[in-house]
């Protein structure tokens, strides 16, 4: 009878979570602002089609939602999700004022969060903004590069006047070179 009451409750507990879900926001199911929620949280929020709702709300609508929405794509381990990132590389890598920055910098995390640094933000290494250069670098050093992306990290640090983002740098390349 116990089993029987533990059964019944907990598909009623999974009943109203599911309901529950269903009527959140894409903000909500987003999280704050420094807040990633996980693949499982995502396609519990947003169903078989989270790539292509988080996406879509990635490209359009208001800046906060869109930053956040990003920082999701990170954590969903497909190929539409990478692309939209890409692509978000692609726009935004000029920026270099305003909320496209924000933009770039949440992809390039987002990126760097699923380990697929190699040939993505080599053209970012010198951008013309220390924000970007110091999160490259970030990204760089939770992954592995090939020699000349090396080359062009120490190349920048040699060059780099800010002393924040060359120490962004040498963590980076602390450890890539420290790494077995």
């Amino acid at each position: 009878m116990r089993m029987v009451l533990l059964v019944i409750l907990s598909i009623s507990l999974a009943s109203a979570a599911t309901s529950y879900l269903g009527k959140l926001s894409a903000g909500d199911t987003l999280g704050g602002v420094d807040y990633v929620p996980s693949e499982t949280d995502l396609l519990l929020g947003f169903g078989d089609n989270a790539s292509e709702e988080i996406s879509t709300l990635a490209q359009n609508g208001d800046p906060g939602v869109r930053i956040r929405a990003y920082r999701a794509l990170g954590s969903l381990s497909d190929e539409y999700s990478m692309k939209t990132l890409k692509q978000t590389i692609e726009q935004y890598n000029s920026a270099i004022g305003g909320v496209d920055v924000l933009y770039l910098r949440a992809a390039i995390e987002a990126i760097a969060s699923r380990g697929a640094q190699q040939g993505y933000f080599d053209q970012l290494i010198s951008h013309p903004l220390p924000d970007v250069r110091a999160e490259v670098a970030r990204a760089l050093a939770d992954g592995e590069y090939d020699q000349e992306t090396e080359q062009k990290l120490r190349l920048q640090r040699s060059r780099e006047t800010v002393t924040w983002v060359k120490w962004e740098i040498e963590k980076s390349l602390l450890a890539w070179t420290s790494s077995p």
